[in-house]
C-alpha cells in the first residue's frame, strides 16, 4: 500500500491487480508508472496485493496447490483475495470509501471483471482483458462462469464507468489516459 506524505485528509483509493508473471510492486511502480503521478502527486492511496500462484515465487505455488486440493479455484482464491482488500479499505480511515478504482492487467482484470460485481465498494474500472472462462489452459478456466460471459465481459451491465485499455499498456498516452480517467471519476481535482 502507498499513501501520500500529506496526513490531511481522506484519500481516494485504487486498487490494482497485477497479471500472470508479475508482483504487485511491479505492476505499479513499472508497467503503469503511477507512483508519482497518483500518490506524490495525485493524492491518491494505492494498494495492490500479490496474487497466490502468478508465478512469482514457489512458496506461492506450494500455497496454492494446498488451496486446490480443499476444493477451491485460483480464479476464486483471486476473487476472495480482492474481496479481503476491499473489507480492509473499509476500516481505514484515511479512504475516501467513496472514492475507490479498481485497475486490472491481464489475469488481474480477469478478477477484476468479476470482483466488481461482487461489491458495491467500487466506483470506477480500467481493465485491459476479458475471459472467456474456457479453454485458456490455465487459472481462468471456470467452466461454470462461461454461460455468463458476455455479461461478466460487457461494462455497459455495470452501474460505474469503465476504461477498457489496450493490453499490456506501455506508452506515456496509455498512462495520462487512466490517470484522467480516474481524476474524473473519482471527482479529485489536482492542482
Amino acid at each position: 500500500m502507498l499513501i501520500p506524505k500529506e496526513k490531511k485528509r481522506e484519500y481516494p483509493a485504487i486498487i490494482i491487480l497485477h497479471g500472470h508473471s508479475e508482483t504487485n510492486a511491479f505492476c505499479i511502480k513499472e508497467r503503469f508508472e503511477l507512483t508519482d503521478p497518483l500518490v506524490r502527486r495525485g493524492g491518491f492511496i494505492l494498494i495492490s496485493p500479490q496474487f497466490r500462484a502468478m508465478n512469482a515465487d514457489m512458496e506461492e505455488y506450494y500455497i496454492t496447490r494446498r488451496l486446490m486440493s480443499n476444493g477451491f479455484t485460483l480464479m476464486g482464491m483471486r476473487v476472495y483475495e480482492f474481496l479481503l482488500v476491499v473489507k480492509y479499505l473499509r476500516y481505514l480511515k484515511e479512504i475516501d470509501h467513496s472514492r475507490i478504482g479498481l485497475l486490472g492487467h491481464s489475469g488481474g482484470s480477469v478478477v477484476a471483471n468479476l470482483g466488481v460485481r461482487l461489491t458495491d465498494a467500487i466506483n470506477a474500472e480500467v481493465k485491459d482483458w476479458d475471459s472467456n472462462y474456457l479453454e485458456s489452459g490455465h487459472c481462468e478456466d471456470v467452466p461454470i462462469l462461461y454461460p455468463y460471459v458476455k455479461v461478466i465481459n460487457d461494462e455497459k451491465t455495470l452501474p460505474i464507468p469503465v476504461l477498457k485499455m489496450p493490453y499490456y499498456l506501455k506508452d506515456y498516452n496509455g498512462r495520462k489516459k487512466i490517470i484522467k480517467f480516474f481524476l474524473k471519476h473519482l471527482k479529485l481535482n489536482i492542482k
